[in-house]
């Protein structure tokens, strides 16, 4: 059986994340489809925050270590929520020790047959660190491929200089792909590398996966599920309309924002607060309506054949980080408008989706997606 090792983020990049966590079990389902026995590299630089400086890696140690940095560090607290994203990664993920440093990458991939980089906003100029490019590592026989990698949208003097930093990267893949379009048209500025645009590996996973891993249901009454990474509070008056229309009497909402999680007056909307990926797919299948501004939390109801729709991302400074291009992408991939609601006159009489239509176009665009992968594997 042929080995892969992937490199994208997988808990290791800020607080815990449910559309990180989700990218990595689909690459992971979509190389055992392949026959393919697949790693995440788990990777991270030591900061100035760390309790140890050294790079050498003692891989029983660093498990607990990593667990206890993220805690103290990152999370500052141990909730359920954490609880069950780790539960979820252990039963699900195949995830390596922690790595440092390429040194350590190195050590780890040194008997694996595909290096493939992927999915998620590990391009985006704003964080680029060229281990997520395999900048110079790996040996001759092992196949380089990206997958969907995001984060390529806005132009500058800065981005454009990581953007050549990339280019000059993806010159010795044997086969590269980016999840957006436009990033194509950015990247092919820097490289006369054949670039292709994929879907989000999350969109070519069968339902049944998805079900595999998915809680029971949490909520009876009919709800409207609200997942919101900005402020949901700007979003309110448009969202009580919404539940309105389709006939729920409550919203579930997952606080991200500091400010969602202190308010006390939401009303009808409930917050869970404990949900691990496995609860937010329950969330997501059994809910009435999906609002939110979350680019996973569209593919997972589009997956689940769900009514939706996109809200824009109510956050100071979060252009760069939430570009709407990443929705958009998809949504005229298939064919599916108007799911844009920014206030209530928007939310009112929302064009209800046609999945018959829209899962013609997914078949598709997932099967192309899914054939560039195996050919770049087999290739």
């Amino acid at each position: 059986m042929k080995k892969a090792a992937i490199f994208t983020w997988c808990d290791n990049n800020g607080v815990t994340n449910y559309g990180q966590i989700f990218q990595c079990y689909a690459m992971t389902k979509l190389c055992g489809r392949m026959g393919i026995e697949s790693e995440i590299i788990y990777f991270r630089k030591r900061d100035d925050n760390d309790f140890v400086k050294r790079n050498a890696s003692f891989y029983l140690f660093d498990k607990m270590y990593e667990f206890v940095y993220k805690l103290l560090k990152i999370e500052k607290k141990l909730d359920r929520r954490i609880i069950r994203f780790r539960k979820f990664i252990r039963r699900n993920i195949n995830v390596s020790g922690p790595c440092y440093c390429k040194e350590d990458i190195e050590k780890r991939i040194r008997d694996i047959d595909i290096l493939i980089c992927g999915s998620d906003q590990i391009w985006n100029p704003l964080w680029f660190n060229p281990v997520y490019a395999i900048d110079g590592m790996g040996v001759n026989g092992q196949k380089k491929i990206a997958y969907a990698p995001s984060g390529v949208f806005y132009e500058d003097e800065y981005c454009n200089s990581v953007y050549r930093q990339i280019a000059a990267c993806i010159e010795k893949f044997d086969a590269v792909s980016v999840r957006e379009e436009y990033s194509v048209g950015i990247l092919n500025k820097y490289t006369d590398k054949k670039i292709y645009s994929v879907l989000d590996p999350t969109l070519l996973l069968d339902v049944s996966e998805w079900k595999k891993v998915m809680s029971k249901r949490l909520v009876d009454e009919p709800y409207v599920f609200c997942y919101m990474i900005g402020d949901i509070r700007k979003y309110k008056p448009a969202v009580r309309r919404i539940m309105k229309d389709c006939g729920a009497v409550k919203v579930i909402y997952i606080p991200t924002n500091i400010l969602d999680s202190q308010n006390k007056s939401l009303g009808v909307f409930e917050a869970c607060t404990d949900a691990g990926p496995a609860e937010f797919l329950s969330l997501i299948y059994y809910a009435d309506m999906i609002c939110t501004d979350s680019f996973h939390g569209m593919a997972i109801s589009i997956k689940f054949e769900k009514q939706f729709c996109i809200m824009g991302r109510a956050q100071v400074g979060s252009d760069v980080i939430a570009s709407e291009e990443r929705q958009n992408n998809v949504l005229r991939k298939l064919g599916i408008a108007g799911k844009k609601v920014s206030c209530v006159r928007d939310a009112i009489g929302l064009e209800r989706i046609d999945y018959e239509l829209v899962n013609k176009k997914l078949e598709e665009e997932s099967e192309k997606s899914f054939l560039f992968l195996k050919n770049a594997v087999e290739g």
